[in-house]
């Protein structure tokens, strides 16, 4: 009965089985309970743990119920649960978060890379169950990134050395240096393969370095680019090639001890994946971490004395390295800090009032002319605070080579120092900066007229430029005057003999023999002719005129330059002045040199200029110069002034006088007409100076030269030189042009130039056949403009009776040009002249250009006239004005990029910049200053020592233009290059000339 019993439970119990199989439908193994019956999906592993940037294989097998593998092809999914967590491939040259293999003897492998943090999370693997429709059997497996170095199999290094020793000096590249170390790279891709790639495939290796400032690293050398040598330059990244799974790469490294990782990456191409490794080199010295050398930085803007009403404080840093140029390590004993700095303020000259405020390791805030500082970093900082003597002091910090400690004495003392300058804002010195010659505006009529659209109709041009004249101040220390302080500008242009034939012209009442009366208000000039002059009666001097004094142009007379108004003329060879001559004693006692000091006395007829302006924070103070177009190139003399207050009470006027012409605006053009002329006589060209808006410059020798395969030649009787005549009111001079002996016909010609201007060229030939010759040869803007043809022969004799047809061609979207008049048949002079029309020749972003050719019947000879427009975006004189948003870089703020100018100046001197950007440095100090202007535009900036015997040099974006002698204003000159997507930085230093 027990028996019948048992077999009882038996049968109920495999009726129960077969009742849940066959009634619940699908499921997973992953089910409480028993497996059912069906196909079953395991995994190598259950979970994985790795690194980032690793990579692991996990297999995933089906089998039937049985246990028997199944059948070849069935298909396993997996699927990565985590975001960032890394991506799977098969091996089919793809990868991301989801994969799929079909099985081969019931397996399946899947190439899991971990991505590049820390994580956790799964990866999910399912296949179909073939023997059951509807169910899916299931597989988890848990992932783990930790956060160790990478360990994919696919990249190893083989380093010569992990240890590479700190390249303080810079070495450069050679072949087992202590600097560098050679690492062998073996790659290989998941399925084992080696790998080759000439370096230009996706295989190629990518190596760099991190952080850059630790080394950089180089590859063997490239034979195919002839430019570089990859193996001798260092790298921040570089990509090189790889041949049977083997590559090398040299990392070096630079000054600062620390870590240099080393990455190396390629893209697998049986998986597609981006593989990465990395490799740490150490940069190691056996400089041991204590102070070596100690750095002191001024503040970057000027300290006044505390009475002045300027700033009186200032910050300086301190920074203290070890003897490989690492940042000493914060001074901690424990949980205690102590103080690695001493920081002294000495009086230069024996005496002084300032003194230093900063805070201790301690915490506690010192005021005194010695404190100590704890380091940060390396770096610490404190305060200058300036009393109410002024002068120049020498800031010291002090640390002790021998422990990093100044609470316990200094053992070993390492020494940095830097000269700070205190001092009172008051006048000493003023100087005129040369203006921007491409900053000139040409002024308009305001017609008051508004169009549709509402925006005001520009007027025509009034025929008067301006620009502005700027004048830094600077007190005796060459710190900037305090801002607001005034100064006053005027200037002088008549009297004037000998503009424009003799070229800007002398001013008729000068000389080089002046002597001011130091301290009072007589004037005398042994060979001065102030009451009668061979120019007439206007060219006397008067009460109410201006009396210059060049106190700069002989040493030991600065403070004799002056700019003084007449009071009343005694004699030809005396006159006294409104206020008194300063008593030129820079030195602390008066100096008189006696007749020795050029002067101009004279009056402004011509232009005019803004009378008094206000220094800013930098110390410059800003006018506007206006003229008439009709004058330039006229000579004229500018000053400007200022009061300064003087030790006993009393003020004396600080002067600056330069001399210049009236500019007319950039680019000149110059303009030869006729085009070509007969050689082996004489024929006449007239050669012409324009400004950009086509107006004369008067008062120009141009220069001349020949290129004669054959003969000799001369212009107005000299084979070399400048033109015999200056040109004129209208700009032009004539020139007689003389050729001989020319035998051949070649590519001869005479060339007339200016310095800075495109050169004008005639062409000069000995055929026997005609010549036609147009005058003027160019054309500038808009206008009806009468053009003068001649037609001769070979031998220079008139052709008469001949029709001569015109016909004009050329570019710009509304640009129109035309012959209103066509010329005649030619005179017994071989003369006919021609009318050309042109309008809207000025385009925004470039102008237009036509060409209107004459010609005989059959076209040969012929002359061309060619017609220029000028940039309306570039050029206020253009007309039309370019429409509101028609030009490229007018409002766009993406076009928008800011110049950065670091001025450093040595102890000796402060220097200030001018121009499209201000920026000012007192002595010993840097200042960095920045100001934005639109892409494509040029950055003029005028650099003025205080002290004559220093000079500016640029580095970066910067170049300097001007001569050596150009000391009191070298002019550096940014030029922005194209494309330019960002930002830019330049470095300007004073040093000694």
């Amino acid at each position: 009965m027990k028996f019948a019993a048992s077999l009882k439970s038996l049968v109920l119990l495999a009726a129960t089985a077969a009742l849940a199989a066959c009634g619940g439908g699908g499921g997973s193994d992953s089910d409480s309970g028993f497996t059912p019956q069906g196909l079953s999906l395991t995994t190598s592993s259950s979970t994985v743990s790795l690194n980032p940037r690793s990579l692991t294989t996990i297999t995933a097998t089906l089998r039937q119920a049985s246990g028997t593998p199944v059948a070849d092809g069935a298909t396993i999914t997996a699927t990565v649960n985590g975001a960032g967590l890394g991506n799977l491939s098969t091996g089919n040259g793809t990868n991301g978060g989801t994969a799929t293999a079909t099985t081969v003897g019931g397996v399946a492998n899947f190439y899991f890379q971990s991505g590049p943090n820390p994580g956790t999370g799964s990866i999910t693997f399912s296949a179909q169950d073939t023997t059951t429709p509807g169910r899916t059997v299931t597989r988890t497996v848990n992932v783990t990134v930790g956060n160790g170095p990478g360990n994919d199999p696919r990249i190893s290094f083989q380093p010569t050395k992990t240890d590479i020793a700190v390249n303080t000096d810079g070495v450069p590249f050679f072949l087992g240096s202590p600097y560098i170390s050679e690492v062998i790279v073996n790659v290989r891709s998941a399925s084992g393969q080696a790998i080759n790639d000439d370096g230009d495939g996706d295989q190629a290796i990518q190596f760099s370095v991190t952080p850059v400032e630790n080394g950089a690293v180089s590859v063997p050398d490239d034979p195919d680019t002839d430019d570089v040598n990859e193996m001798t330059t260092p790298f921040v990244s570089i990509f090189t090639g790889v041949s049977a799974g083997v590559s090398r790469a040299f990392v070096w490294s630079a000054e600062n001890a620390g870590t240099i990782r080393l990455h190396a990456a390629f893209t697998d191409p049986d998986t597609g994946q981006r593989v990465e490794g990395v490799y740490d080199f150490n940069i190691v010295t056996n400089v041991p971490p204590l102070p070596g050398a100690v750095v002191v930085r001024a503040p970057t803007s000027p300290i006044y004395a505390s009475d002045s009403g300027g700033t009186s404080s200032g910050t300086v840093s301190i920074s203290v390295t070890d003897g490989a140029g690492s940042p000493v390590p914060n001074p901690v004993a424990g949980s205690t800090a102590f103080n690695n700095v001493r920081l002294e303020i000495i009086p230069g000259g024996g005496s002084g009032d300032a003194v230093l405020s900063g805070t201790n390791a301690a915490g506690q805030l010192q005021e005194a002319t010695s404190i100590v500082l704890r380091t940060t970093n390396g770096t610490a900082n404190a305060l200058v605070i300036a009393g109410v003597e002024t002068g120049a002091y020498i800031v010291r910090a002090t640390s002790d080579r021998a422990d990093n400690n100044v609470d316990n004495g200094i053992t070993s003392p390492v020494v940095g120092e830097r000269t700070i300058v205190i001092s009172d804002g008051r006048l000493f010195s003023v100087r005129i900066v040369s203006p921007d010659i491409e900053a000139i505006l040409a002024n308009r009529v305001d017609t008051g007229v508004v169009d549709e659209s509402g925006e005001e109709v520009p007027g025509g041009l009034d025929g008067s430029y301006s620009f502005t004249v700027s004048a830094i101040a600077t007190d005796r220390q060459g710190n900037p005057v305090l801002a607001g302080t005034p100064i006053e500008f005027g200037l002088v242009d008549e009297p004037l003999a000998g503009f424009p034939e003799e070229g800007p012209g002398t001013f008729v009442l000068s000389g080089g023999d002046g002597n001011p009366r130091e301290g009072g208000t007589l004037f005398t000039a042994p060979s001065g002719h102030f009451t009668t002059t061979s120019g007439g009666p206007n060219d006397a001097a008067g009460p109410g005129d201006t009396l210059l004094v060049f106190g700069q142009e002989v040493p030991g007379n600065r403070d004799l330059e002056s700019a003084r108004t007449v009071a009343q003329v005694n004699s030809a060879t005396s006159l006294n002045v409104t206020q008194p001559f300063n008593d030129n004693d820079d030195t602390g006692v008066s100096v008189d040199f006696g007749n020795v000091l050029p002067y101009i006395v004279g009056r402004a007829t011509t232009g005019t200029i803004g009378a008094t302006s206000s220094t800013n924070s930098l110390g410059i103070a800003t006018t506007t110069l206006n003229y008439p177009v009709s004058i330039l190139g006229k000579a004229v003399a500018l000053w400007a002034r200022g009061a300064a207050n003087v030790s006993g009470g009393g003020q004396k006027l600080v002067s600056d006088v330069v001399t210049a012409v009236y500019p007319g605006i950039a680019p000149a053009t110059l303009i030869a007409s006729p085009a070509v002329i007969p050689g082996n006589t004489t024929s006449f060209v007239t050669v012409c100076m324009l400004d950009a808006n086509n107006s004369p410059i008067q008062g120009v020798f141009i220069g001349f030269g020949f290129s004669l395969e054959s003969g000799s030649g001369t212009v107005d009787g000299q084979s070399s030189g400048t033109l015999a005549n200056a040109t004129g009111a209208s700009g032009c001079a004539l020139a007689e042009v003389t050729t001989i002996g020319m035998t051949e016909d070649g590519e001869d010609t005479v060339q007339f130039s200016v310095p800075g201007v495109e050169p004008a060229e005639v062409e000069i030939t000995v055929a026997d056949n005609l010549i036609l010759q147009a005058s003027p040869t160019a054309i500038i803007g808009n206008g009806t403009y009468t053009i003068d043809l001649r037609l001769i022969d070979g031998a220079g004799n008139p052709v008469q009776g001949t029709a001569i047809s015109g016909t004009c061609e050329g570019d710009g979207e509304t640009a129109t040009v035309n012959i209103s008049q066509q010329p005649d048949l030619t005179d017994a002079n071989g003369e006919t002249e021609a009318v050309i029309v042109a309008s809207q020749m000025d385009q925004p972003d470039g102008g237009a250009e036509w060409t209107c050719t004459f010609a005989v019947g059959g076209g040969e000879p012929s002359a061309d006239v060619t017609i220029k427009g000028r940039d309306s975006c570039a050029f206020s004189g253009a007309s039309p004005p370019p429409p509101l948003g028609a030009c490229e870089d007018e409002t766009d703020p993406e076009e928008q990029f800011t110049l950065t100018v670091r001025l450093t100046t040595p102890g000796a001197t402060s220097a200030t910049i001018a121009g499209s950007l201000l920026c000012s440095a007192a002595a010993g100090t840097s200042a960095e200053c920045d100001a934005p202007f639109a892409d494509g535009t040029t950055a003029n900036m005028q650099v003025t020592p205080a002290e004559e015997n220093f000079v500016a040099t640029a580095a970066g974006d910067c170049v300097v233009n001007g001569s050596d002698e150009d000391v009191e204003g070298r002019t550096v000159t940014f030029i922005r290059s194209s494309p330019v997507t960002s930002d830019i930085s330049c470095q300007i230093t004073v040093v000694p000339e």
